[in-house]
């Protein structure tokens, strides 16, 4: 926690400090060189329909009371959300009157005996119904996320690595594939263990149909794909030849495949009724694979460049920019798309025609995700998770390692 992590820092360099020192160890004094008087002692962290407290006191001795203040991001006016205070010791608060995807921004006044208030920073929280999934493929497991995307909820099955995430929002539970113990794994919205798990070597990739009847995943190294019931009762697989890098359930029902046959080509296969019933030659590295307006939309990141195909199968066009490091790709809900390209250490977007059309700088990114309920992109990479708005602006970062590479978003009551 933002808040807390400080704290601890403060109170530990007020055990230590002498006489001498004690005044620049005070977070609330003006010449402290870490804090300039006004720490961060308080933690505001999301949820749904409501922001919860946390704090810490920073060592100081004699404070009588606390006040919670609030204020709507950025310039908003101040309101006293405990206006006859509350005692400090209590280390918590939680605002019931948060309303879900308003930007709020809380303080803390500490009020000693003598008089003085002692002012806090102010830390924002977005509360919402969104609950954010994040898989990391360097050990970190699966971490769950506040809604807005600045506090580390929790972690679980720490020590795998998880390459690719699915949400089923009818369930609200998330798929996950687990490359390095070879499994595919469904949990609940909210963690705890999992529910259904069954062993796949060299898990890749995982994706759901239609309300979430159907789980279709694919491994790596022997190209193996399979379909599976909601409960991971096994229905259909098939070797594809591939080494697999993503499928997707497109909406008409085919699943389309993509990877590599060789070390510089690669294609994209098309199952239909569980028969594969084409395929599209010609590509070097196809690594990721969207639908948007009813066409699917290939990244390949080889040839640096996208390709558009008709839900039939049939061409539809190529991207004229030249991507460097393309990992991931998200609809940008207007017949386009977003990719993450690391190459260029960016986030690129195109138009429905695969014209570039804006370019965000975006170091270290890995995965894209966009809310298509309220239009925010969720980015994944090195320098851990970013939220940004519909102009492609940060208005949240989290620092989460060791290597963060995709986000999916569930929703408090299986809203779509």
């Amino acid at each position: 926690m933002r808040g807390r992590r400080a704290a601890v820092l403060l109170v530990g360099l007020l055990a230590i400090a002498g006489c001498e020192e004690r005044e620049r160890a005070n977070p609330f004094d003006p010449s402290n060189p870490d804090t300039g008087g006004i720490p961060f002692l308080l933690d505001a962290r999301a949820a749904h329909g409501r922001v919860d407290l946390v704090w810490e006191t920073g060592g100081i001795s004699g404070i009588g009371l606390a006040r919670v203040f609030r204020r709507e991001a950025p310039d908003g006016p101040i309101v006293s959300l405990t206006p006859g205070g509350v005692d400090p010791a209590l280390l918590a608060y939680t605002d019931q009157g948060a309303l879900d995807g308003v930007e709020y921004e809380y303080r803390l006044e500490f009020e000693l005996s003598s008089g003085t208030a002692l002012p806090t920073r102010w830390d924002q929280a977005r509360p919402g119904p969104e609950i954010p999934w994040v898989a990391d493929s360097d050990g970190g497991g699966l971490a769950r996320l506040t809604p807005d995307g600045r506090d580390l909820v929790e972690r679980i099955e720490r020590g795998r690595w998880f390459l690719d995430l699915a949400a089923d929002t009818v369930a609200n539970a998330i798929w996950s594939a687990d490359y390095l113990a070879g499994k595919i794994l469904k949990h609940a919205s909210d963690g705890g263990s999992a529910s259904v798990t069954w062993d796949m070597p060299q898990a890749r990739a995982v994706a759901l149909g239609a309300g979430g009847e159907r789980v279709v995943a694919g491994s790596f190294g022997d190209g193996r794909i399979e379909e599976r019931d909601a409960d991971g009762r096994l229905l259909w697989s098939d070797v594809t030849g591939l080494y697999l890098e993503d499928l997707i359930v497109a909406s008409d029902g085919a699943v389309w495949v993509g990877g590599r046959l060789a070390e510089e080509t690669g294609e994209i296969q098309i199952y239909r009724d569980r028969v594969l019933s084409a395929r599209r030659p010609g590509f070097g590295h196809p690594v990721a694979m969207v639908e948007e307006d009813r066409a699917i939309i290939v990244l390949d990141a080889r040839k640096g460049s996208l390709f558009r195909f008709a839900l039939d199968g049939s061409s539809g066009g190529r991207s004229d920019s030249v991507l460097v490091d393309p990992r991931d790709l998200c609809p940008d809900g207007e017949g386009g798309v977003w990719v993450a390209d690391r190459g260029r250490a960016a986030l690129v977007r195109f138009d429905r025609e695969l014209k570039e059309s804006a370019s965000v700088p975006l170091p270290g990114v890995l995965g894209i995700t966009r809310d298509a309920r309220g239009g925010r992109l969720w980015a994944a990479g090195e320098e851990g998770i970013h939220v940004l708005d519909r102009a492609g602006s940060t208005v949240s970062r989290l620092a989460l390692g060791p290597r963060a590479i995709k986000v999916e978003l569930l929703y408090r009551g299986g809203i779509r």
